[in-house]
């Protein structure tokens, strides 16, 4: 066994910076290898604060955060170049007691542990998007390189306050800088601290700043002239893909701000507003009308069209509203996308969505006080045509699911569709199950995802259960009995847990070994990465309230000794067996929700989702402990 060297006294600026072990040597070994400058600068560390100096000195310090105007504003060249460099260094080089006392002696703020994650070229940046975005939000044809290791700079910062100048790149185009204001909100792996409130703030603070860029940059590149373009004629590429005609770069960059403003933001207007300008931009590019035997149809085309009207319906449903145009407009003639190796999920995807839409609208009827259909068919007759329809894609959905064993982003990415295809059509069973099996009883302190909000119904002073008149109309109007509506909750709950447990996680190193290998509890990945873009939350919350609900009831029908109460929730009771079926159902449910909790508590890196994991970890802790 090789000895373990003590740590040495004092290491140099760049080893400290990267938190890499130094030798002390002059230069040392990692900057003779790396051919940095190797510097060194006694440590400040410790000793008693000073109050009123302390701060003036703290104030003085914070004023050198304005860069130097020597300082490049733009790209830097990083060829050959190993992070840090030398002329940034020399500005943020501070040591933690210069940081402490303004935020509560928070360990984030050692030198070196306040880090955000930036990549020094396209290639990188590239390479970033489909290690993390495109497996769960293909926006960009196939990766026309090979796949390799994840390789972003830690920039080791002390100021949550966001500045381009301390970037190793800053990228030019709509879309890579919002790819960047995604990129950026996921910590790095060895981030010690990496949520803390310093280390949140940080990366809220630079993904800001990327996205106010890529907003800007829009306007101008669409106002950039095309050259005319004519069968076999010449058409501008982008830097970033070889198939990625250049025009496009806009409406992807707004379809990746509309996932930025829901996830990170939580903000559905602004979501909707995004998408609607994507939309419109790709209606006046013709990308509706593309004709797949023309020379100019292309799979870059297909998939800028295609996630553009996901993000579109998908923020319809957010916003219980109607999509600008409907996919089946008869004026849309532009092909589904193509996943090689794998049967397209595309066809089945458009019309979960499409169903998941019709539900929440007939729900949002289903539950106004006067539920009366003024129009033929009946209100009951809609509700059995959907069921039964939501029942058939389901079916579908079962058995066209991808099971290829290949490995990569354009592999993962139909198997994640398909995954989120399954959790659409069964979100949209509970949604519109759930109010005649539920009456819509609240459980949450806030409103999420049309869920009641409990403080919502105390500042109503709407009584629960509801009176008996109510309830009554309700079994005139809906074609399914509560305990059949509660068991198909049953089923479509725990399907949709089911598909997040096993949903594939980012292959952060990159290799042919199987993805789920790195998602098994307790890995770095698990702790510090989130298992994918969260824009799937509410299906989650949906399903979490609804096995909610059916715990608490089964456990009120074992307390109380009575489970016929729970009949229509065991598989196959005999008599006899009913209280071993029911404690195994209890077991069931117990698994459904942790996982839920465990899928939705690893995404929480995004501000969108903080506010539905703390009321889902509040109800665990109530209903589990």
């Amino acid at each position: 066994m090789l000895p373990i060297k003590a740590p040495v006294k004092l290491a140099c600026l760049p080893c400290r910076a990267i938190k890499t072990r130094c030798d002390g040597q002059n230069p040392c070994t990692n900057c003779y290898n790396n051919r940095r400058e190797c510097r060194y600068r006694p440590s400040r560390r410790g000793g008693a604060r000073k109050g009123n100096a302390f701060k003036a000195r703290k104030r003085a310090i914070a004023a050198t955060d304005t860069p130097s105007p020597s300082l490049p504003s733009g790209p830097i060249e990083t060829q050959g170049l190993p992070y840090p460099f030398t002329n940034i260094q020399d500005v943020r080089d501070l040591s933690a007691s210069d940081l402490a006392a303004d935020e509560n002696s928070n360990p984030a703020f050692e030198l070196g542990s306040l880090a955000i994650r930036a990549y020094g070229c396209e290639a990188d940046l590239v390479n970033a998007y489909y290690v993390f975005i495109h497996p769960y939000f293909p926006v960009l044809p196939p990766p026309a390189v090979a796949q390799y290791e994840d390789r972003p700079f830690v920039i080791s910062l002390r100021t949550v306050q966001a500045n381009q100048a301390f970037l190793p790149y800053w990228p030019t185009s709509p879309f890579a800088l919002a790819l960047s204001a995604l990129l950026v909100l996921f910590p790095l792996p060895e981030e010690p601290h990496s949520m803390s409130e310093a280390a949140v703030r940080t990366r809220q603070s630079y993904a800001e700043l990327y996205a106010h860029a890529a907003m800007s940059n829009i306007e101008n590149w669409i106002d950039v002239p095309e050259p005319a373009t004519t069968a076999g004629g010449p058409t501008r590429w982008s830097s970033l893909h070889p198939d990625l005609p250049r025009k496009l770069e806009s409406i992807l960059a707004l379809v990746l701000l509309g996932m930025y403003e829901l996830c990170q933001r939580g903000n559905f207007s602004k979501m909707r507003a995004r998408a609607n300008q994507a939309l419109t931009t790709a209606v006046d590019l013709s990308l509706h009308t593309t004709d797949p035997d023309e020379p100019g149809c292309s799979d870059a085309q297909s998939r800028a069209w295609w996630m553009t009207m996901f993000l579109n319906y998908h923020s319809s449903i957010l916003n219980n509203s109607s999509p600008i145009i409907l996919i089946n407009d008869p004026r849309i003639s532009t092909p589904y996308p193509v996943f090689r190796g794998c049967l397209e999920p595309w066809p089945l995807l458009a019309k979960a969505q499409d169903t998941l839409l019709r539900t929440c609208n007939l729900a949002k009827e289903l539950e106004k006080e006067d539920s009366r259909s003024s129009q033929p068919p009946t209100l009951i007759d809609r509700i059995r045509e959907l069921n039964s329809l939501i029942s058939s894609l389901a079916a579908d959905s079962d058995r066209y699911r991808c099971v290829t064993n290949r490995q990569g982003a354009e592999c993962f990415a139909p198997r994640n569709l398909w995954a989120i295809t399954s959790a659409l059509i069964h979100s949209a069973r509970i949604r519109l199950h759930r109010f005649r099996a539920f009456l819509d009883h609240p459980l949450f302190l806030g409103e999420h995802c049309g869920l009641t909000s409990i403080n919502r119904i105390d500042f109503l002073n709407i009584s629960y259960p509801l009176s008996p008149s109510r309830i009554t109309k309700i079994n005139a109007t809906f074609p399914f009995t509560e305990q059949e509506s509660a068991a198909i909750c049953l089923k479509s709950s725990l399907a949709v847990s089911r598909v997040f447990r096993n949903l594939t996680p980012p292959n952060l190193y990159y290799t042919d070994a199987p993805a789920d290998s790195e998602a098994l509890p307790g890995s770095s990945l698990s702790r510090f990465c989130p298992r994918s873009l969260p824009y799937m939350a509410c299906c989650q919350m949906q399903s979490f309230y609804a096995l909610t609900m059916l715990l608490r009831r089964v456990r009120a029908s074992l307390s109380s000794g009575d489970l016929q109460a729970c009949y229509h929730l065991l598989s196959q009771p005999e008599p006899g067996s009913e209280v071993q079926d029911a404690e195994r159902l209890v077991e069931e449910l117990r698994h459904g929700l942790e996982s839920l909790s465990a899928s939705m508590r690893a995404d929480v890196a995004f501000e969108g989702v903080v506010g539905m994991v703390r009321e889902i970890e509040g109800v665990c802790f109530a209903t589990l402990s």
